[in-house]
């Protein structure tokens, strides 16, 4: 240990091959002997830490500082623009979302005879269905009273508020299909889990833009338009939704729901350890001639910290005013509500969120388990929308449901419900045009009641319907809302 350019020397053969350049392994050394003096063992660990987030252990080329201090990432000044956000709420797995929204419940058409008859053990009995005029709605849709399942209290609440829109009848479609050619002009690969959750996440059946989300080219274009965008994922990676074209907008950021982890965390006896200013040091302005490899790392390091520490501060100083309930996805839903709180400490004016909310493939026990995570699910959507009117934000904040597909209708062999295609999803916000259900809820039989075996005309088979409108349909709307209204950039978020 008295030794330090032989241990700094001898680190650098074993973790860079040699590369270190002699003004980093001489900042390295400073910093290890200042430490080693007092703790042998915090001076190592420095060494090492300092060593592995080196742009030499990053990448292969040479790195020629110039020994001058990176200049500091902008401020996050509050933007002057309004502030709106999207959220993506993704159903994983995919829901049964027949018995979320079920037709005619007041039985004043013969469509929920229809719906109890083909579902079987799995339909919903009327006890178990709370009624929602529907009379507002286009002429396509079949009757004028449809239901919700009885867990969903506060969604029947905020759709009877007006903030609230259902969507019958949506799924990944490259264009219009029947069940005689659906097989040949389909690109997607139908009823896969991975496929489907793909096709839901890109919404680009043709791959016009490869590699992106339809979130992601969202921000590209607002990003295009001069707005202050921040892209959040929460907890996982949302690839591809949030992938837009590299360098065109501030990359996404995975926020844990249990908030932000500060960088550098140590154990109580190295507290007093702080490695923020060597990285400074090490990951100076760089020359010409300096490894492009390596300064991006190093900008990408220091940046990051930087974010890091602004995400910490901002989140930390924020409380929130709604009585949320517990669980992983009210975390969750928490984190997303001191993001949007945050803005103005962010400077953002354009807010994406994904969050992932998984076990909807209920293939056993479908009724019972649907209960279970709709349980689950309406107090925290609940809470969310008292948290944003606490914050006046309710009118500038959209939620969007998705999910990979929607169920059978008929069941299977122990009571659950199979893969199927199109589904049904909601939207709400106070900006949403709601009390309302848009696009075509399908028959399931083709001459309900006098003929009980002819299928309907969407129907392929075991209540796997046809979606009769696509995924685009809906964020054309959004893209619009957040303010991207050109043709041709609106062609580039949906390029089908």
């Amino acid at each position: 240990t008295s030794n330090g350019l032989g241990t700094i020397s001898e680190l650098s053969s074993l973790l860079t091959a040699g590369r270190l350049s002699k003004d980093n392994m001489a900042a390295i050394e400073s910093a290890y002997k200042a430490e080693a003096a007092t703790n042998a063992t915090k001076g190592l660990l420095l060494a090492q830490q300092l060593i592995i987030s080196s742009a030499e252990f990053h990448s292969t080329g040479l790195v020629k500082r110039t020994l001058e201090k990176r200049s500091e990432p902008p401020s996050n000044a509050q933007s002057p623009r309004p502030y709106k956000a999207v959220i993506m709420l993704m159903f994983d797995g995919g829901m049964d979302s027949y018995n979320m929204l079920v037709p005619g419940c007041n039985g004043a058409s013969r469509s929920y005879d229809e719906y109890a008859f083909y579902r079987g053990e799995l339909a919903l009995q009327k006890d178990e269905i709370l009624p929602i005029d529907a009379s507002a709605s286009p002429s396509s849709t079949i009757c004028d009273t449809f239901g919700l399942h009885n867990s969903l209290k506060g969604v029947q609440e905020s759709y009877v508020a007006g903030d609230t829109v259902f969507f019958a009848n949506i799924g990944a479609l490259n264009r219009a299909v029947t069940k005689s050619n659906y097989l040949e002009e389909t690109r997607t690969q139908l009823f896969a889990h991975n496929q489907m959750q793909t096709e839901v996440k890109q919404v680009d059946p043709f791959l016009k833009s490869p590699g992106t989300g339809v979130l992601g080219r969202l921000t590209d274009a607002l990003t295009a338009l001069k707005f202050r965008t921040g892209p959040f994922s929460i907890e996982e990676n949302s690839a591809p939704t949030l992938s837009g074209q590299p360098g065109v907008s501030p990359p996404s950021v995975i926020v844990s729901r249990d908030g932000v982890t500060p960088f550098d965390e140590k154990p109580h006896k190295f507290d007093e350890l702080d490695v923020i200013p060597s990285l400074e040091e090490l990951h100076g302005a760089t020359g010409l001639h300096s490894s492009l490899f390596g300064e991006t790392w190093s900008s990408s390091v220091l940046t990051a910290i930087t974010q890091n520490k602004d995400m910490e501060h901002s989140l930390g100083s924020t409380t929130l005013s709604a009585d949320f309930p517990g669980g992983t996805l009210s975390e969750k839903f928490q984190i997303i509500s001191k993001l949007i709180k945050s803005q103005d400490q962010r400077g953002t004016d354009r807010d994406v969120f994904y969050a992932n909310y998984a076990g909807w493939d209920h293939h056993r026990y479908m009724k019972n388990n649907l209960r279970q995570k709709l349980d689950e699910l309406d107090p925290v959507l609940d809470a969310f929308r008292t948290e944003m009117k606490a914050q006046s934000k309710w009118d500038q904040v959209v939620l969007v449901t998705a999910s990979d597909f929607g169920r059978t209708l008929t069941p299977n062999s122990m009571k659950g419900s199979d893969h199927a295609w199109g589904g049904h999803y909601f939207a709400m916000g106070g900006s949403v045009k709601g009390k309302r259900i848009l696009g075509d809820y399908p028959k399931m039989l083709n001459d309900f009641p006098q003929d009980l075996f002819t299928l309907g005309p969407l129907n392929v088979d075991r209540g796997r319907m046809i979606p009769t409108h696509s995924n685009d349909a809906i964020w054309n709307a959004i893209a619009q809302w957040m303010g991207v209204a050109e043709e041709h950039m609106l062609d580039e978020v949906l390029p089908n």
